[in-house]
């Protein structure tokens, strides 16, 4: 966020906590608990109460009514989507939600401050892709610096490929439907985790054939195994899952293989 954008000066001023909840709300799904709050004063109600419940761009409004100082439990007016659990980030606006242009004008802010930090793994210049499904590994992404206290809320991957090679001699590409490439820590245990599913027919190359590479993000969110500082490995696995890339013609190459996982946290 630019300091001199005018949603960053609102919010700002009307930020009164950005936390995360440290219990279960209640089961009518219309509390948030955070026992940090416990002992503050001048927490009235009234106030817009944001929550993510495992989405940092899909949130929840609510307006608050209550507030206790002794546990730190936030009562909202209408109820969430679900029981809001421990774990979940949240934020606390000092102003009720009165209209939607003044909603939007706050939700564009909370969205251009959400932090993120990206990691790359280096560059391994050949992974070649057979025919027969085969654990293949790809390089592993090193995710360092994460603030102590940060918890990760969101975490997609990227595979990129610079060039795709054909020394088959015959037309290439994937040649089956829902391959994937998977992600673990690195003390897990394979098969892991699907992060990036692969379309059957893509990667089309002519017959010794050389063409342009591609970036494939994921559509799944990893922060239930991307959970801080840590080295994750990626593979396309046959063992215990059946999914590994496979070509039509064998002898797939591809070239300057990376990955990255975008880390969003609070």
């Amino acid at each position: 966020m630019k300091i001199d954008d005018a949603a960053a000066y609102l919010l700002r001023a009307l930020l009164v906590k950005q936390g995360v909840t440290s219990a279960d709300g209640n089961l009518l799904f219309t509390s948030l608990v955070d026992i940090t709050l416990a002992g503050a004063v001048g927490v009235p109600g009234n106030m817009t109460v944001v929550i993510w419940p495992g989405v940092p761009l899909l949130c929840e409004v609510r307006e608050s009514i209550n507030f206790n100082p002794v546990t730190g439990e936030i009562t909202a007016t209408q109820a969430f989507a679900a029981q809001v659990l421990a774990g979940t980030p949240y934020v606390l606006l000092a102003v009720p939600p009165r209209s939607a242009q003044e909603l939007a004008l706050i939700w564009g802010a909370l969205q251009r401050q959400w932090p993120f930090i990206d990691y790359w793994s280096l560059q391994v210049p050949l992974i070649t892709v057979p025919a027969a499904g085969a654990d293949l590994a790809f390089p592993d992404v090193v995710v360092g610096g994460l603030p102590a206290a940060a918890v990760v809320t969101r975490v997609i991957a990227t595979l990129k490929i610079a060039a795709i090679e054909d020394t088959s001699g015959a037309q290439n590409e994937i040649s089956a439907a829902a391959r994937t490439l998977r992600i673990k820590a690195n003390a897990g245990a394979w098969p892991g985790t699907i992060c990036i599913t692969f379309a059957q027919n893509a990667w089309k190359t002519q017959a010794n054939g050389f063409r342009g590479g591609d970036a494939v993000p994921g559509n799944v969110d990893m922060s239930a195994v991307v959970v801080g500082n840590d080295t994750y490995n990626f593979a396309t696995r046959q063992t215990g899952s059946a999914d590994a890339l496979v070509a039509t013609g064998a002898s797939l190459l591809l070239l300057d293989v990376q990955v990255g996982l975008r880390v969003y946290f609070l």
